[in-house]
């Protein structure tokens, strides 16, 4: 008896100084990093970011989802038919254009001229498998992309899904 309580406290002890000493380290290795750091814009995207060259050119906006709603499921907002063009530049802008104001509620970027820049999540702070990030007028997204189509996903910070195709 006394024997299983003594191994019974020692497997204690030996989980206790576990877990202290992970929550110690990774608290030092997070003070070591400059928050500056942990998102670095403009890490030459041409040449880590596999799909720089796919981004430029003009997007047609199909459709938006709304992620955070008070009751499910989560509504889709179809804008296929409003031709609305997002255009990025080779010069780092990004132009919106298409049938807004048509529009009785719009979820998208104004229509005019935005900034935009990459980013790379050295941390991967952002979405699993998803490293890097779109920043359209200081505010930063993360984004999958294909030949064909392009998501960018505002969602971890409360945003919504932006779904575009290619047309040019």
């Amino acid at each position: 008896m006394k024997l299983t309580i003594l191994k019974l406290q020692i497997l204690l002890l030996f989980f206790t100084v576990s877990i202290v000493g992970c929550n110690k380290s990774t608290k030092i290795n997070n003070e070591e990093k400059n928050p500056e750091e942990k998102i670095n814009e403009e890490k030459k995207p041409e040449e880590g970011n596999p799909y720089y060259t796919l981004l430029i050119g003009k997007w047609k906006l199909e459709k938006v989802k709304e992620v955070f709603v008070p009751v499910p499921p989560p509504p889709t907002h179809d804008y296929s038919q409003y031709n609305i063009v997002y255009e990025f530049k080779t010069n780092k802008v990004l132009i919106v254009s298409g049938e807004i104001e048509k529009i009785k509620r719009y979820i998208g970027h104004n229509p005019g001229e935005h900034s935009y820049s990459f980013i790379y999540d050295d941390n991967k702070l952002g979405l699993p498998n998803l490293p890097y990030g779109l920043k359209i007028d200081n505010f930063i997204s993360w984004y999958n992309i294909t030949s064909e189509e392009l998501i960018i996903n505002d969602s971890p910070v409360d945003g919504y899904i932006y779904y575009l195709i290619k047309i040019n």
